[in-house]
């Protein structure tokens, strides 16, 4: 080795090496990523027509129009996915948007024809062309014929796959030279504090994820990208997001919280976020918004389960949380994203469970034996009612106390002896006898029953008590026993478990049924048993059968011999000890029972007073009156009922005279209603009446007329002469759009107006209201008059053929002579019909009032042809199955020749109809009635066939 040479020293050596390896590394992760930055640009214009087919498609559901055409020129022109061509066509072929880099380009001295073909040719040296079909599921929406860069259809994947491979190989060459080096270096020298701590931090096995992304080097498709997956991705997943900015306004909203709020995306963004986020607590009292809170409080909001009622009224259970979204950690909020997501399904699970939980508990505690569960030293953990009852204690005075407490003979006398000796009874016979001892020092003898349990894990005794007092009392047990049943109040039924013929029954079952002995032996449980199913019968016997359960209760109806029947309550066992086995069934009368128990659901609804109505009735059946009346054009009428001065009344009289007036005020009350009326009792002197169907605020007031006349009659009270008045408050939806609480708070409020001006009188909620709105309404609660009254007025119009300048046909339209608005014109009267759901009946009026127009083949003059007539429809009546069969009675009773009728449809028309099934169409069209397209001006027509 050179003397030069040696004078290096080997730590020199080794730092150089390594700084050579370094520079390498250097230029390899410089090259590296100066490739990934081209191959990522081929990946994201790669997607442009993933892209173009994600935003093309709802349009293109949407019927296509002005959206369509100006999202395909952002496409090819300004959105940068290096798209040079598109055209969008349906499903039929039709095209629907075309845009592209030379569709504007003007080539003088050439033919259309030509034109065109010097485009395609450009198209076609300048791109990559194709196709791309749109479908949704297995429905085919529509096709796009595109063009990209001719750069754009490289084969990334194996571009990349090349590359990482050869950064991969060159990097292990330089690894093993690089770390020995680096790590002779490190060796001789100390490390610095932040390597150090780096480096402890990689021996303990620690992430480090401090590197932190500098946005503004992220390419702004990229992100846009990651923000599309991310809402894609909470899409899939059910979860709703909602970003609102420091003032609680909505900015964005994806596609599962409009579902769940019912509010579309455009029409939520920029209002407050209580007006679409609606939170409810388990009373249905309206919440603070998690948004709110979140930027109200500065922090977080945890998830927590509540209650969202819906645009539509609908209310759903959510679990939600909400967190502040800051541009760095220490910068102040931008705002609050919220997510939440439906657990309708998981709140219905865990009432189910709950309700099987009671159940399970309600058997338990309904059996006659004692049952006591415990851990294998024989530690309770739990006791049904009976064994409570049977030791004389309450309920959890038994939980962790020793079985030996209960049971002190023999345990406590003889050491040796366990509870586990008594799993199965297997020794029953050589076994001590057990005694009880009740918590008043009484004692009886126990007959026990010891089975093992496994739950969860965890091993433990279920412990079965008897109480055999009288058995042990009773010489001959079965003569006693049978005097027992047979006098029993019960009915005992013994029957033959193969059979299922009566061998035994008491003389209180013969005496409910009526039968005589002979007869009754003759009959089986289902004979007797009404509302029983025979499947459901059988499936009780089979389980008692297979030990599955030592008796089944249930409850159905028994058959006396006059035809006439008495519910009962059966419980039935079966009895293997005797030869052949035999069932036994107690029923009990429940008639006294079922009446208590609807008399107490009467009471939970009703006013025990008046028997009106309560309050929770009542709101249910104002919220159901408001969601019928959005559907219709009619009114809800809200009034508030106080009688005038009834403290006096009470304070006179006393409270018995108070509570007569109050039955005759209510009875007062429901006289002048209709059946569908409701009359509530809140609570006092207030009573609460909701009217549905009103036509307007004549209705209204003509009801609170009656309502106070009903009043001005004495009421009938012995020794005492009372005329109490009443004062009445009014509030109508939806002239008052609140809800069912507003609608009483403000019923309310225009009773106190009512007391306030003289008492015996009624005052209406005033609420401002715009005269489009009030014109509206005015028109959609007239149209049934306006058909009864003929108040409609036909019109016809020529349509001109452009081509010769002349009639082709006659287009028939209507007017409305209103006797208070004047003339409607058609267009307003189809909106009207349209929102209230006579649509159908209206564009039907047509097609009847077309037919009458046209005159029958024979009295068509011969020098004058006669003009087809145009009928106007909307899509959705070609979609009727009916709708043929009415135009072809109307075609033969007014002798229309088919080709004189046209039924047109508008461009939105033909959208509505897009689903209809072929045969409604083609049968139409068998039979010669025409369909035309309805141009945008002067009655132009299109034929579609």
């Amino acid at each position: 080795m050179p003397a030069a040479l040696r004078k290096i020293q080997p730590k020199s050596l080794a730092l150089a090496a390594g700084l050579i390896a370094a520079v390498l590394l250097g230029l390899l992760s410089a090259r590296a990523l100066f490739q990934a930055g081209g191959l990522q640009d081929d990946l994201n214009r790669g997607q442009a027509l993933d892209v173009a087919a994600e935003e093309l498609t709802p349009l293109i559901l949407a019927g296509g129009g002005e959206a369509l055409v100006r999202r395909v020129r952002y496409l090819v022109r300004d959105s940068g996915l290096g798209l040079t061509y598109l055209a969008v066509a349906d499903a039929a072929g039709a095209i629907l948007a075309v845009d592209g880099r030379f569709e504007r380009l003007a080539i003088p001295l050439l033919s259309t024809l030509a034109a065109q073909r010097v485009r395609a040719w450009l198209y076609r040296f300048t791109s990559e062309r194709g196709s791309l079909s749109l479908d949704r599921g297995p429905r085919r929406i529509g096709k796009i014929d595109y063009a990209v860069s001719a750069g754009f259809a490289l084969d990334v994947r194996e571009r990349a796959v090349s590359e990482l491979r050869l950064v991969g190989w060159i990097g292990l060459l330089l690894a093993f030279p690089t770390a020995a080096a680096l790590a002779y270096a490190i060796s001789r020298r100390p490390l610095p504090v932040s390597d150090a701590r780096m480096l402890t931090r990689v021996q303990a096995g620690g992430r480090v994820l401090e590197h932190e992304l500098d946005e503004d080097i992220v390419e702004p498709e990229v992100t846009e990208a990651l923000r599309q997956h991310g809402i894609h991705a909470l899409d899939a997943l059910k979860r709703a997001l909602i970003v609102v900015d420091p003032d609680a306004r909505i900015r964005f909203m994806n596609r599962s919280a409009a579902e769940i709020t019912g509010w579309a995306a455009d029409d939520a963004r920029g209002r407050l976020v209580y007006s679409v986020f609606h939170p409810l607590d388990e009373q249905q009292a309206p919440l603070v918004t998690p948004a709110e809170t979140c930027l109200r409080d500065g922090r977080e909001y945890e998830p927590r389960e509540l209650w969202v009622r819906a645009r539509d009224a609908k209310v759903h259970a959510v679990e939600v949380m909400a967190a502040l979204l800051r541009e760095r950690a220490d910068s102040a909020p931008t705002g609050v994203a919220m997510v939440f997501h439906l657990i309708d399904d998981r709140r219905e699970l865990i009432d189910r469970l709950q309700r099987e939980s009671r159940l399970s508990q309600g058997v338990i505690d309904h059996l006659v034996e004692g049952v006591l569960t415990t851990d294998t030293a024989g530690v309770i953990r739990f006791a049904n009612a009976r064994a409570q009852r049977m030791f004389g204690y309450g309920r959890g005075d038994l939980d962790g106390v020793t079985i030996t407490k209960l049971l002190p003979v023999p345990f406590l006398n003889v050491p040796d002896l366990h509870l586990t000796d008594y799993i199965g009874g297997r020794y029953q016979g050589r076994l001590p006898r057990v005694v009880g001892w009740r918590k008043d020092a009484t004692t009886f003898p126990v007959e026990l029953l010891v089975q093992p349990m496994t739950v969860e894990n965890s091993e433990g005794l279920v412990v079965i008590l008897r109480d055999i007092t009288e058995r042990m009392q009773s010489d001959n047990l079965a003569q006693r026993l049978g005097r027992l049943l047979d006098t029993a109040a019960e009915e005992v039924y013994i029957f033959d478990a193969q059979s299922l013929y009566f061998v035994e029954v008491n003389r209180g079952a013969r005496r409910n049924l009526g039968y005589p002995p002979a007869q009754i032996r003759r009959l089986t449980p289902l004979a007797i048993s009404q509302d029983l199913d025979a499947d459901t019968f059988h499936a009780h016997l089979a389980r008692l059968r297979g030990g599955e359960l030592d008796h089944i209760t249930y409850r159905c109806r028994h058959l006396r011999a006059d035809a006439s029947s008495y519910p009962v309550e059966v419980r039935l066992n079966l009895s293997r000890e005797e030869e052949p086995p035999m069932f036994m069934a107690i029923a009990v009368d429940i008639t006294d029972r079922e009446a208590n128990e609807d008399h107490l659901r009467f009471l939970a609804q009703h006013d025990p007073l008046t028997g009106l109505p309560n309050r929770t009735t009542l709101m249910d059946r104002l919220d159901q009156a408001v969601l019928n009346a959005a559907r219709s054009s009619r009114l809800v009428g809200v009034f508030f009922i106080d009688l005038d001065r009834f403290k006096q009344v009470n304070d006179s009289y006393g409270h018995d005279i108070g509570d007569q007036v109050l039955k005759i005020s209510a009875q007062r009350i429901a006289s002048v209603l209709r059946d569908t009326d409701t009359v509530a009792r809140l609570g006092g002197d207030e009573f609460v009446v909701v009217a549905q169907g009103l036509r307007g605020l004549d209705d209204a007031e003509g009801l609170a007329r009656k309502l106070l006349e009903a009043f001005k009659p004495g009421f009938e009270i012995p020794e005492h002469d009372l005329r109490p008045t009443a004062s009445i408050g009014v509030s109508l939806y939806p002239l008052d759009e609140s809800d069912a609480e507003g609608l009483m708070r403000h019923a309310d409020a225009a009773m106190y107006r009512a007391k306030q001006s003289g008492r015996g009188q009624y005052r209406v909620y005033s609420v401002e209201v715009p005269p489009e709105k009030r014109r509206r309404l005015e028109l959609e609660r007239s149209l049934h008059a306006a058909f009864a009254l003929h108040q409609f007025e036909v019109t016809a119009t020529p349509a001109v053929d452009l081509a010769h300048g002349e009639p082709a046909a006659v287009l028939i339209d209507f007017s409305w002579r209103h006797p208070r608005q004047g003339h409607i014109a058609g267009a307003e009267v189809l909106e009207a019909a349209a929102r209230s759901g006579l649509l159908s009946d209206v564009e039907l009026w047509k097609v009847y009032q077309a037919c009458t127009l046209l005159p029958p083949p024979e009295g068509a003059a011969l020098d004058r042809p006669v003009l087809p007539v145009i009928v106007g429809l909307s899509g959705w009546q070609l979609r009727d199955p009916d709708f043929s069969n009415f135009v072809f009675e109307l075609m033969e009773r007014h002798r229309v020749l088919p080709r004189r009728l046209i039924f047109a449809l508008t461009s939105e028309g033909l959208g509505e109809a897009r689903d209809t099934p072929v045969h409604l169409i083609r049968r139409l069209s068998e039979r010669g009635v025409r369909l035309a397209l309805h141009g945008p001006a002067n009655a132009l027509f299109t034929a579609l066939n």
